[in-house]
C-alpha cells in the first residue's frame, strides 16, 4: 500500500471513531454524469498496434491504413452520501464505457482483406468515501476526502480478420480480461443549490489509483495488468432530506 492511501486510511479510521458521537443530520441521493481519458490505460497498447499498421503500410505499397484512437470514456454514477455534522460518507456505484467514441482502426492489404480492429474497455467501480463539508452558505459547500474502491474491469481485443504476416501485437481474433481491482480514491468538489428546493448540482474532480494482478485472457495464454489510474471529471444533481431537525 502506498504512503496515500496509508494517510487516506488513517483518516478514515479517525472519522469512523468520531462519528458514533453525531447523528446522521441529512442523506443525499445523487445521479452523476461525467468523462475520463483512457480509464484501464491502453494508449501505450494502442501505440504499438498503430506503429505496426504504419510499418506495413511503409513496406507495402497500396496498404490502407485507419489508426486507432485513444478512448475518451463516459461515466455515469449513483451515489448515496450520509452527513454526520461536517463529516460525509458516500457509497456510489460508477459504470464507465466509452459510448460515443469507441476504439477502432484498421489495416487493408493491397488486394486483401480489410482487419479491423477495436478495443472494447470498461469499468464497474464500488467506491467507499469519507470527507470533510466546508459550508460557505446555505447548501453551497465545498468537500474533499478520499477512499477506496472495488472496480470490475474488462478489456476486450478483436480483430475482424487477423493474420500474424501484418505484424500486429497479436493475431488472434478476440482476447477478453476480466479481473477486479482493489483501489483508492481522492477527491475535491462544489455543490450549489438549485431554485427547486432540496435539489443542488455538483462539480467534482477524482483521482484514482489501482493496478490489478497479472490477469490471463480468457481466449489464449496471454496475460497483462491492468491499470486503473486515472482522473474523472464528474458532475452530478442530488436530492437531499433531513433527519430529525
Amino acid at each position: 500500500m502506498t504512503g496515500k492511501a496509508h494517510l487516506i486510511l488513517a483518516a478514515i479510521i479517525v472519522m469512523l471513531c468520531a462519528a458514533p458521537a453525531f447523528a446522521i443530520k441529512e442523506i443525499g441521493i445523487g445521479i452523476s454524469g461525467g468523462i475520463t481519458y483512457d480509464p484501464n490505460n491502453i494508449e501505450e497498447e494502442i501505440a504499438s498496434y498503430n506503429n505496426a499498421i504504419e510499418s506495413y503500410r511503409a513496406a507495402n505499397s497500396g496498404t490502407e491504413v485507419t489508426s486507432l484512437n485513444v478512448p475518451y470514456v463516459g461515466i455515469l454514477g449513483v451515489n448515496a452520501r450520509f452527513r454526520i455534522e461536517f463529516f460525509m460518507i458516500r457509497l456510489g456505484f460508477n459504470y464507465l464505457e466509452a459510448f460515443l467514441y469507441p476504439t477502432m482502426g484498421s489495416v487493408k492489404p493491397q488486394g486483401g482483406d480489410r482487419n479491423t480492429i477495436r478495443f472494447n474497455t470498461r469499468q464497474i467501480s464500488l467506491p467507499l468515501s469519507f470527507g470533510f463539508l466546508l459550508e460557505a452558505t446555505r447548501r453551497c459547500i465545498f468537500y474533499f476526502g478520499g477512499g477506496f474502491s472495488v472496480l470490475f474491469v474488462n478489456l476486450e481485443i478483436k480483430q475482424s480478420d487477423p493474420d500474424p504476416a501484418l505484424g500486429l501485437p497479436t493475431s488472434s481474433r478476440r482476447e477478453v480480461f476480466d479481473t477486479h481491482v482493489l483501489g483508492y480514491h481522492l477527491f475535491i468538489g462544489a455543490e450549489f443549490p438549485l431554485i427547486i428546493k432540496r435539489l443542488s448540482v455538483s462539480a467534482e474532480w477524482v483521482f484514482q489509483q489501482g493496478v490489478s494482478e497479472p490477469v490471463r485472457s480468457g481466449k489464449s495464454s496471454l496475460k497483462r495488468t491492468i491499470d486503473v489510474t486515472g482522473n474523472h471529471l464528474v458532475f452530478g444533481i442530488n436530492y437531499y432530506f433531513t433527519i430529525g431537525n
